[in-house]
């Protein structure tokens, strides 16, 4: 039950990271973000 229980929040872990990688970089590899209207000031 406990080898089972860690395997599967360990999947689900790794599963939410790459998700989360991928999401964070697909993203910006294709195009930057639009400049929200508060940026201006710092660029």
């Amino acid at each position: 039950m406990d080898k089972s229980g860690i395997g599967f929040l360990a999947l689900i872990g790794i599963l939410i990271v790459i998700l989360m990688s991928i999401l964070a970089i697909k993203p910006a590899d294709e195009a930057p973000p639009p400049v929200p209207p508060m940026m201006p000031a710092n660029s």
